[in-house]
Formats: C-alpha cells, structure tokens, sequence
C-alpha cells in the first residue's frame, strides 16, 4: 500500500527531523501552499521535497523536529479531508 511504501521510505532517510506525509502533491511549492493554508508557517530552514503522493520534511537545523513534524500533521489533515 502507500501508506506501507511512504513507511518503507521513511526507514531509509536519516531519522533527523525527517517526516513523510501522505498528500497528494507534484511539487515543492505545492506542499508549501498546502501548508500556508492549513495556516503552517513554512519556514527557510525546511526542506521539501514533493513526490506524486506524498512529501517529505525535513528539519535543516538540530531543535526543528517539532516544525517539521508540525508540518507533517498538518498535510495529513489536509488530504484526509
């Protein structure tokens, strides 16, 4: 499944502020509209990248994991709704 396949994904990257969501997303600024609309405030530091089905967010700097994960929650809201 997707959901099984994003987890397979997540095993690989480095384990550091790194969340997938499930969204249904082409690009980078995409998720990042997504979020401003779920009111998110995407910032500098973040990393996104967009893939067919879902994003993934990592936290750039040591502290971010929360806002990353934040992040991830909040597209995850989006696209189950």
């Amino acid at each position: 499944t997707l959901i099984r396949a994003a987890n397979e994904f997540h095993r690989v990257l480095p384990p550091h502020g790194t969340v997938v969501a499930m969204c249904s997303v082409m690009r980078s600024k995409r998720v990042a509209r997504a979020l401003t609309a779920g009111g998110f405030t995407v910032k500098s530091q973040m990393i996104i990248v967009a893939f067919p089905t879902y994003a993934v967010i990592t936290a750039e700097k040591p502290g971010d994991e929360a806002d990353a994960v934040s992040a991830g929650d909040s597209l995850m809201r989006g696209h189950n709704e």
